[in-house]
């Protein structure tokens, strides 16, 4: 699921009106997961986005009936999702650590919290990118460009750009170095790619999603988030689909062929005082 604002605001909205009661509960929770998963998988190929590996974060503070043998059968077809199961607070019984600990070893990791440091589990799963097997299978040498989202202090459109630094000694991830530049800005390039007449230029990730149209408001009119919106529904052919099925897949060939070289400066402070290296990266046209 793409972290928009908007999928971000359903999520809370979704755990915020959730409600605790009955007992604790190992299969129904791993099985609603592994089903949520399986349809966003779904969709993602739909969009013709890449398959990501995925993670499941698993609380509890009590025990039930084990779930190793739904896991397991759920996972076989699986080498790219991982189980991070956390049990807190004395009150999970040796029977029920010791299944999660077998579960962890098997496809993930798993940690107990005792009663004295449930101020760390927070900490504890929020780190879990720190598993060497989850943050290689996600880690590229490319940057990660975030969905675009409206900047808090009034400069319209912005997307961050990220990478992660790894420790090559210790193979622990040390944090991500990230700018965020403003739509606003990334249109001042378009500029180049003006061909005259009715030609003009849009920006869109590699799966369609727009980042800036002509159709679209101006990246300074926004004061909320926008809703991510796709190529096709924009563009438009006799029949409609001919766009998306053939016009589109022609500009992505290009876009995987094709790069676009720029530079650009964006002041934080003095580079000497702050010890900071310029380098100069190359990056796919979108």
């Amino acid at each position: 699921v793409r972290a928009t604002a908007q999928n971000i605001e359903r999520l809370r909205a979704y755990v915020n009106a959730l409600e605790a009661r009955g007992g604790t509960e190992f299969l129904g929770p791993f099985g609603k997961a592994f089903d949520w998963l399986d349809e966003a998988q779904a969709d993602a190929a739909a969009r013709g986005d890449a398959r990501r590996p995925s993670a499941i974060v698993f609380l509890t503070d009590g025990e039930a009936d084990s779930p190793e043998s739904l896991i397991d059968q759920r996972m076989r077809a699986r080498t790219d999702t991982f189980v991070f199961a956390f049990a807190l607070g004395d009150g999970v019984r040796s029977e029920a650590r010791d299944t999660l600990e077998r579960i962890g070893r098997a496809h993930g990791r798993f940690e107990f919290v005792d009663d004295e440091r449930g101020d760390e589990l927070r900490t504890l799963m929020g780190s879990y990118y720190n598993f060497p097997a989850f943050w290689r299978a996600n880690v590229t040498d490319t940057a990660v460009i975030t969905a675009p989202y409206t900047d808090a202090t009034g400069l319209g459109l912005l997307v961050t750009v990220g990478h992660v630094a790894v420790d090559e000694r210790t193979q622990r991830v040390l944090g991500v170095g990230a700018v965020d530049v403003t739509v606003d800005e990334l249109l001042s390039r378009l500029a180049a790619f003006n061909r005259g007449g009715a030609s003009y230029a849009f920006i869109a990730s590699r799966s369609g999603t727009l980042l800036f149209h002509p159709l679209l408001p101006e990246p300074t009119d926004y004061t909320l988030s926008p809703v991510p919106m796709h190529v096709n529904e924009l563009e438009r052919t006799t029949p409609p689909a001919d766009f998306d099925a053939k016009v589109w897949p022609v500009i992505a060939a290009v876009i995987d062929e094709a790069e676009y070289n720029d530079v650009a400066l964006f002041a934080d402070g003095h580079a000497t005082a702050e010890d900071v290296t310029t380098t100069t990266t190359t990056t796919a046209a979108t």
